[in-house]
């Protein structure tokens, strides 16, 4: 057995590689990031109730900001892969530049609106005048940091379509332990430090986002890595380019967004259910995000390594990775499956909450577990294998579709007219991975979704 894993590994090294390369490097940033923004919204908990809800506030307007970043990074990720792969740098730079701009314009609109119109916005999500000036005030410094979290998110994906998944993930650990620092001392006025409240947070994630931003252009632009960045390049953009750019992103970016906006439905369906549905759901997803991790770290080494060999014009070993790919995350889905059972009565037994509240967590844990598989499954496809080839249109249309001709109409049915239990509608709702993974599975199988770009 051991003999027959070794000669595995070493006939498909480059697979192995990209999952230690790439995979486990997003996994480790993915986790620390949400550990430290736990610490972090523990210390910003201490000012109270108001000052827990002004961010809160302020981070659900920053949601739909980061979508359409996420949009712009993931689709300069699929070119890059591919242009990296076939040795193209003077495109790859282009696109990096074309993904750059496109964020900073975007992050500028927001941030014009922001600074401009707090109240505003706040007055959308709160009626309560004294978090609403808290709003007000986070805003006015916290704003400024979008433009260096524009650039953070742009050049990670850049990162990790080139197989350096490493740089991302020690920038973000410098990143976040500089914010967390900040933040106790800020927020607190430690060490002969002004107290600032709330206000230091918003400084302390200012700084430590000038920072992380600087370290993603220092590495970008020196001589000893091998993106080796020249200014000049970025600014030599061709129509062509940009008209690729755009075909790739526009549809990630609506994919993003209207999935954003049916995750608000799903919510506002578990809310009318009763007050111990929502609990319940808050907290399993809590849960399930910290299981799902693995998997986005899978999903970024098979995007990026079959990128790069669709960039190698190896078409056919890049259709025999993503079937490994494929069967790899099913393996690995069983065993988190198996652990999220075991765990799941000893981490809810950590919430104060009402019994029937804890009752219904342990039942969407359960079924979370039993159907993780196909969440796996739908992601590898949709996310790690289509998206590599440039299939965004297919992939847009799957996403939005299963959502929006499915899932919405089955929850208010379900949910709101039936009035059937939050366990019933979860697990419906649930079902249209199965739908995905039969339409995703029949395109990566035909093969059409292999699109060169380079």
């Amino acid at each position: 057995m051991f003999a027959h894993l070794g000669k595995d590994f070493k006939r498909h090294k480059r697979f192995y590689r990209s999952i230690t390369s790439v995979g486990i490097p997003v996994i480790l940033q993915y986790l620390v990031s949400y550990s430290l923004n736990l610490v972090d919204g523990i210390m910003v908990g201490q000012l109270g109730e108001e000052s827990i809800v002004a961010v809160g506030v302020a981070n659900q307007s920053l949601f739909s900001l980061l979508l359409v970043l996420f949009g712009i990074a993931n689709g300069a990720g699929i070119l890059i892969a591919q242009y990296w792969g076939s040795r193209n740098n003077n495109e790859l730079q282009r696109i990096v530049g074309i993904a750059a701009f496109s964020g900073l314009f975007v992050t500028a609109i927001f941030v014009f609106l922001v600074f401009f119109m707090p109240e505003q916005i706040a007055k959308i999500f709160t009626k309560e005048q004294k978090v609403i000036t808290l709003v007000a005030s986070y805003f006015s410094i916290v704003c400024w940091s979008y433009f260096g979290q524009a650039l953070s998110i742009i050049f990670s994906c850049v990162f990790r379509s080139i197989g350096s998944a490493h740089i991302p993930m020690m920038i973000t650990f410098v990143s976040l332990g500089i914010n967390t620092l900040l933040n106790y001392l800020l927020i607190f006025g430690k060490w002969n430090v002004p107290n600032m409240g709330l206000e230091g947070a918003a400084l302390a994630t200012l700084i430590s986002r000038i920072i992380e931003a600087v370290l993603f252009l220092q590495i970008s632009f020196s001589k000893n890595h091998g993106l080796k960045m020249h200014l000049g390049q970025l600014f030599r953009i061709s129509p062509t380019s940009l008209i690729r750019f755009y075909q790739t992103v526009s549809p990630l970016v609506a994919s993003e967004l209207l999935w954003a906006l049916g995750v608000t439905i799903y919510m506002v369906v578990y809310g009318r259910i009763g007050i111990e549905s929502l609990v319940a759901i808050n907290i399993s997803y809590s849960i399930q995000n910290m299981a799902l991790v693995i998997f986005m770290g899978l999903n970024e080494s098979c995007s990026t390594l079959l990128g790069n060999l669709l960039g190698e014009k190896q078409q056919e070993l890049a259709y025999q990775y993503a079937k490994r790919f494929l069967l790899t995350v099913i393996g690995i889905s069983i065993v988190v499956s198996i652990g999220v059972l075991i765990a799941k009565g000893l981490i809810i037994s950590q919430y104060q909450i009402s019994s029937k509240a804890r009752l219904l967590t342990d039942d969407l844990l359960t079924i979370f577990a039993l159907m993780l598989w196909s969440k796996a499954c739908s992601w590898t496809l949709l996310m790690g294998i289509l998206r590599s080839g440039g299939d965004t249109r297919f992939v847009f249309l799957i996403d939005a579709g299963s959502t929006w001709f499915y899932g919405i109409p089955v929850a208010i049915l379900a949910g709101l007219v039936l009035n059937f239990s939050v366990t019933w509608v979860y697990s419906l709702i649930f079902l249209e991975e199965i739908f995905k993974i039969a339409l995703a599975l029949r395109r990566m199988l035909s093969k059409r979704w292999i699109i060169g770009f380079s």
